[in-house]
């Protein structure tokens, strides 16, 4: 089975080697599409010419720069390089896998899925990590911040993201929807759901946050759309990245590694 990673990003760049080293391994090749205005990220992908297939979105004639608009530039790369007879992992800087993608796909084949979403488990700074800031910052991007929220309470399970896909000549993205990381044209989603580390604060740089009234924008990400990604509080000063509950989240616990949850699909589907 061939797997391959469809990756859009735009100055992510203090956690975009983190999730080169840890995650181009799984994959055949990871297509990115880079929309930063400056030259960090090619930098840092320059690095990793084996399995990192590097793009910049001023090379590319893009009508809308939504999930779908660019995630359609991405996909239309990958087939042309690599046919349809694979499968397609959706990825983002920020989302570190704790599931393997490879076995994830083959485990959906042979059950006759075509699609997988995976539990998002939303990582943030703790008040306890910040009572040691001086120690927890020096530690690897991935072990920060070891404090995730679950419950939503519509399920009482972890948020749930699409992020895996069976290619084919019936899968397409079009060129404007925003807000969906689904292609059109799959029929078969799978009934498990695989777990991704989401690490909804990788910095504590205040620039790279944006007052949004209510709640915080990532500054520089879907500048100028009406879904922009962000956080659901107010962060006016460092100490407010740290926090303890996390919107209408019913639990709190803290990772030691090993996800010890009911809803953990198994170790077995572990890299």
């Amino acid at each position: 089975m061939n797997l391959y990673g469809l990756m859009i990003t735009k100055d992510d760049h203090e956690i975009f080697a983190d999730w080169c080293r840890e995650h181009l391994p799984l994959f055949d090749a990871v297509v990115c599409l880079d929309g930063s205005n400056d030259g960090k990220t090619q930098q840092l992908a320059s690095a990793f010419p084996d399995r990192l297939i590097y793009l910049h979105e001023r090379d590319f004639r893009i009508e809308h720069k939504t999930d779908h608009g660019l995630r359609r530039m991405v996909h239309r790369e990958i087939v042309r390089r690599f046919g349809v007879d694979n499968w397609i992992m959706c990825c983002h800087a920020d989302e570190f896998c704790y599931h393997d993608p490879r076995k994830i796909a083959l485990k959906a084949a042979q059950e006759s899925y075509d699609s997988v979403s995976w539990f998002n488990l939303h990582f943030l700074p703790h008040p306890d990590d910040l009572s040691q800031w001086e120690e927890v910052r020096l530690r690897p991007i991935t072990e920060r911040f070891r404090y995730y929220h679950w419950g939503h309470p519509s399920t009482g399970l972890p948020w749930v993201e699409f992020r895996l896909y069976r290619n084919s000549t019936q899968i397409g993205w079009d060129r404007s929807t925003h807000g969906s990381t689904e292609p059109h044209g799959l029929t078969r989603p799978a009934p498990f759901h695989p777990i991704l580390r989401h690490l909804k604060v990788f910095t504590t740089d205040l620039e790279w946050y944006e007052d949004g009234g209510h709640g915080t924008y990532y500054r520089k990400h879907w500048q100028g759309l009406e879904h922009r990604t962000g956080l659901p509080f107010q962060v006016l000063r460092f100490e407010d990245l740290f926090v303890s509950t996390y919107q209408e989240y019913r639990h709190c616990d803290c990772f030691d590694g090993t996800f010890r949850q009911p809803w953990n699909m198994g170790e077995e589907y572990r890299p």
